[in-house]
Formats: C-alpha cells, structure tokens, sequence
C-alpha cells in the first residue's frame, strides 16, 4: 500500500514538473523568436566563419582566401547549420532555467512592443562598439600593468 502511495505521487510530481518544463520552453522559445534568435544566430555562424578562415590562413597558407572561403561553404559550415536546431535547444533550455514563465512572456512582449524592436535594432551595433572598446582597454591595461612589473615577473622566472 505505502508503495504504490510514493509510486503514485512520484508520478504525479514527475508529470507536474514536466508540464511546468514544457510550458518553460515555450515560454523561452516564444522569448526567443520575439528576440530574434535566428539573427543572431546568424550573426555567430559570420563570426564563426570569419574565425575559421583566420584558422585557415595558418594552416593552408598557399590557398587563397577566396580558396578557403569556398571550402568552408562547401564542406564545414553546411554541416554546422545543419546542426542549428541542436544549438537553439540548448539556448532554449537556458533561458527556460533561469526565468519564470511570467518573466519569459513579459521580456517577450517587451521585444514584440516599438522600443523593444529598437532594442534589437542597435543591439548588434553597441555589442560589436562594446568589444571593440573592451578589447582596446584590456590590451591597454594588460600592457600597463606588464610594464610596471616586468622586473618583479622576470625575478620569478616569467619572461613576456
């Protein structure tokens, strides 16, 4: 008897938690077709297909860039955005563990309303400033910081 009890109610909260997980990443895949996930998604395979052919470059330096460009296109990117679906999940996922419904459906609204479409509009423009200024400040700070203790750091053996 006490074991189809906890049998039971194990069911019971296994179905529960699955129903709240469903409605989760729906909320989260509502969130990010309203955030416009494709885009960025598209913007990562750019990125990433700027970083392979970099990567490229070292490693076939007799081919053109053009010759690396069409290899990419034609065997290994093919390949990666068939597999988009894979990544999407996974962010879908994120999303779906870190907020509730109720925040999921409000960020939603908020990209679907003018200021939220402007949003996303410039995202992409103040992302790419915001890198840039971070890598010019790190390098700066970094080179700094290197100078002022370069003796202390050749004195434990580190040479830069």
């Amino acid at each position: 008897m006490m074991r189809a009890l906890i049998l039971s109610l194990a069911l019971f909260c296994g179905t529960a938690q699955a129903q709240l997980s469903q409605e989760r990443l729906a909320a989260a895949m509502e969130l990010l077709e309203a955030g416009q996930i494709t885009r960025q998604i598209d913007a990562t395979l750019e990125a990433m297909r700027q970083t392979l052919l970099a990567n490229l470059r070292s490693a076939s330096p007799t081919l053109s860039d053009a010759e690396r460009l069409r290899a990419l296109d034609e065997f290994i990117l093919p390949d990666v955005r068939a597999r988009v679906g894979e990544f999407t999940q996974e962010t879908i996922a994120i999303w779906a563990g870190h907020l509730t419904v109720e925040e999921m459906h409000a960020m939603r609204d908020f990209h679907r309303s003018p200021l939220g479409q402007r949003m996303l509009e410039v995202q992409p423009r103040i992302n790419a400033a915001i890198n840039t200024a971070a890598t010019a400040w790190a390098q700066r700070v970094v080179n700094e910081a290197l100078a002022r203790h370069r003796d202390a750091l050749r004195a434990r053996g580190i040479t830069l």
